[in-house]
């Protein structure tokens, strides 16, 4: 009974609310919807009603809001330091509230200032421009390292321990800081100028970064830098490995147990076996000189990617190996197995029947390589060669992207030799674009149509 009297009352209710409504003559935003539009003259003229003020806050503003409640552009960073947004830095020029406008004003994590927003680093370069990070000079994975995550090695430093690894109480020697590598939680290790004893990781994820000349020997037999471990995931950049004395019996590099390898401006040379991987989950070598070596590279049950290096004088002993041997990959599924960009040159094998340059141990295809005065032969039968210049005419046959031409090398016969290329190089825009690194060995962008070879001709240095 009463749910009937409470419906009866509501067409009432609506009906009281309509004449108030209609009654209204003066502006009251409590009982007026709309406000009244006659100023209260009660005529229905229309008149014109103030606007709200041009801002309240900051945040409405691209600069500031001014003191008569008007946006205005920034003149100083205490203009824009209030604004909850993050938009507290002011660019003087245009008068706006950006996330940032230097480098110095992102976080570590996302370091670099674009566009007014803070994004990731691409190169190690633009760490060690910006103060905070300027001592470590890191770029991994789009952030900039800082002092915490690296652990610092230098031999000649005076306070140089074995206990905490920071600038300025370093590690002496490579090991010590591996071995610490978990306790400190580091993810890095960067190593300055330098001769170095050999040092091995086993099961660790890191990288281990060389800065200025640093050198690494070896006692015969040993593998100067040994990589092992199915949860090895290690990156070598920028470290010299047996510059001055033939180590008859050692291998420079060896990654092994299922471990993933990746080498970066590496120069690896007098060794027995400069790069050695055998049951390698994964092996990149990228930007890197292999040479002086009894053989270059040689992979076993590995899958594989080398890019962009210099292979080049691999003779040393009378059992010279030549340049690369590539065996089958580790993945038993579509294994991944890529051998392009790369010049590969003079390079020797003891017998006669032997490929000097790349020996396939299956057939693989090996794409945009420049394969120049290899003896006795630049590449194995089981090697199939695309967009590539080669030393035997036979390989450059009618309907082959293969060139038989001398690729025109800068100074071929020099020591080292300077394997950039001459203006007419046959090997200029003739590479396949569908395989292109995104740079060349001297991290020169390639575009367009590449380059064969692990050199672009039309680089701005």
């Amino acid at each position: 009974m009463g749910g009937m009297r409470t419906l009866h009352l509501l067409p009432m209710a609506w009906l009281a609310l309509l004449l108030v409504q209609l009654s209204c003559t003066r502006p009251n935003p409590a009982y007026c919807d709309p406000p009244c539009l006659d100023g209260g003259q009660g005529d229905g003229a229309v008149v014109q009603i103030d606007a709200p003020p041009g801002c309240s806050r900051d945040e409405d503003c691209e600069g500031h809001c001014g003191s008569a409640k008007e946006c205005e552009p920034c003149e100083a960073e205490e203009d824009c330091a209030a604004r909850s947004d993050g938009q507290n830095h002011c660019d003087k020029s245009a008068g706006r509230c950006l996330s940032c406008v230097t480098n110095d004003h992102c976080a570590n994590a996302s370091p670099i200032c674009s566009a007014g927003t803070c994004g990731p680093c691409k190169a190690d370069d633009q760490c060690a421009a910006r103060e905070a990070t300027q001592r470590v000079g890191l770029c991994s994975e789009g952030s900039c390292l800082g002092e915490e995550q690296v652990a610092f090695v230098d031999k000649n430093h005076p306070q140089c321990k074995d206990d905490r690894g920071a600038f300025d109480a370093p590690f002496c020697d490579i090991q010590q800081a591996v071995d610490r590598a978990d306790d400190l939680r580091v993810n890095a290790v960067l190593v300055l100028s330098g001769a170095y004893p050999r040092f091995s990781v086993e099961g660790l994820a890191l990288s281990i970064i060389g800065r200025g000349d640093v050198r690494l020997t070896s006692s015969p037999g040993e593998p100067v830098v040994e990589i092992r471990g199915l949860k090895a995931s290690v990156t070598l950049r920028g470290l010299n490995i047996g510059q001055s004395t033939l180590f008859h019996d050692s291998e420079c590099v060896t990654c092994t147990e299922q471990a993933t390898c990746i080498l970066e401006e590496m120069r690896i040379s007098n060794c027995k076996t400069g790069i050695r991987s055998y049951l390698a989950k994964y092996l990149g070598v990228f930007r890197s000189s292999i040479f002086a070596n009894q053989k270059g590279i040689r992979t076993q049950l590995s899958d594989f990617e080398i890019v962009n290096n210099l292979i080049h004088d691999n003779n040393r002993g009378g059992e010279s190996d030549g340049g690369a041997e590539l065996g089958a990959g580790f993945s038993t599924t579509n294994p991944k197995m890529s051998f392009r960009y790369n010049t590969v040159f003079r390079n020797q094998a003891a017998s006669s029947t032997s490929a000097a340059g790349v020996d396939c141990l299956i057939r693989l295809s090996l794409t945009s390589n420049i394969f120049w005065k290899n003896s006795p032969h630049d590449v194995s039968n089981a090697c199939a060669l695309d967009h590539s210049i080669v030393g035997e005419s036979a390989l450059a046959g009618d309907g082959s992207t293969n060139l038989y031409r001398d690729p025109k090398f800068v100074r071929p016969t020099s020591n080292p030799p300077d394997l950039h290329l001459l203006e007419g190089s046959p090997c200029i825009d003739a590479g396949l674009e569908t395989a292109t690194p995104g740079v060349d060995y001297d991290a020169c962008p390639r575009s367009g149509v590449p380059d064969i070879g692990a050199y672009e001709f039309a680089c701005d240095k």
